[in-house]
């Protein structure tokens, strides 16, 4: 069997591949091996030993977002042994891991939105072009972190329409103190940043929240997208819960700069999932 991780900054959903079946596994957090020791890595991913019953994968294979240089990849590899025991693992981005759920051996372009963003152009059996990420302060654009942190920022400058402004202080404890210290010196500000996105899809037939959406996925395409030779002739596809939840607001803007989109999935774990067992067991 082959246990399969796919981790963004938030969840990582794990799964088990047979020749015949898969079968989806409990979620954990989310594991990012640039902001976590070993020690935490491994006691966020334990509880999924529990569900293989102490039998050892023939095989890991963990997409995870921060897994994009060698060193990186090694200290997950090795905190993977270290729960796991097994003798062949293999780690790659979540990046590569959406590549591989979206397109395959197919070539196409591939954008993440979800706590973060990222993207890429896939040649089919690897990334032939790639826009840095940067991470929720540099870059993130059209991700969870980035407009929950605009929409912060508005709440707390009162650039927010005042309907919206009375709605979010009944609902959340906010003040310049409390973001200050949730954003510059607690653990992982980008999962504090894109919870907010809760408020803004329960609002999002509000004007503000159209377009703070729409804005941020303007951003994403000018700074991301448009950096491909190939946008113009390659079809996009999406995952994440942001492309997700706002899958309207992203065909609208994809189609205003002539963007076509393929596929738009929540999590890509499914289809990651039957590309594996189809390149492991198919004969």
């Amino acid at each position: 069997m082959i246990l399969i991780g796919e981790s963004g900054s938030t969840k990582t959903s794990w799964s088990l591949v047979y020749p015949n079946r898969i079968v989806e596994l409990v979620n954990t957090a989310g594991v990012n091996p640039v902001l976590m020791t070993g020690d935490e890595i491994e006691s966020v991913i334990r509880p999924v030993l529990a569900e293989l019953h102490n039998t050892v994968p023939d095989m890991i294979h963990f997409y995870g977002a921060g897994c994009g240089s060698e060193k990186v990849r090694m200290d997950m590899a090795y905190a993977l042994n270290n729960v796991f025991e097994s003798e062949s693992i293999v780690v790659e981005s979540d990046l590569i891991g959406a590549c591989l759920a979206l397109c395959g051996s197919s070539p196409g372009i591939v954008g993440i939105l979800g706590t973060g963003s990222n993207s890429c152009y896939w040649g089919g059996n690897s990334i032939l072009e790639q826009t840095p990420s940067l991470g929720f302060i540099l870059g993130d654009e059209g991700s969870g972190s980035a407009l929950g942190k605009r929409l912060m920022s508005d709440f707390l400058k009162r650039q927010m329409p005042i309907d919206l402004q009375l709605k979010f202080h009944e609902q959340y404890d906010v003040s310049p103190e409390i973001a200050i210290q949730r954003v510059y010196k607690s653990p992982f500000p980008n999962r504090y940043l894109a919870g907010f996105t809760h408020f803004i899809s329960a609002n999002i037939e509000n004007e503000y929240c159209q377009n703070l959406v729409e804005n941020a996925f303007e951003q994403f395409i000018d700074r991301n997208l448009r950096n491909y030779s190939v946008l113009q002739k390659a079809p996009v596809s999406f995952s994440g819960s942001i492309a997700h939840v706002f899958q309207n607001q992203l065909k609208k803007v994809c189609k205003l700069h002539n963007v076509r989109i393929k596929t738009i999935v929540k999590e890509p774990i499914g289809l990651l999932a039957q590309n594996i067992q189809t390149r492991h067991y198919a004969q």
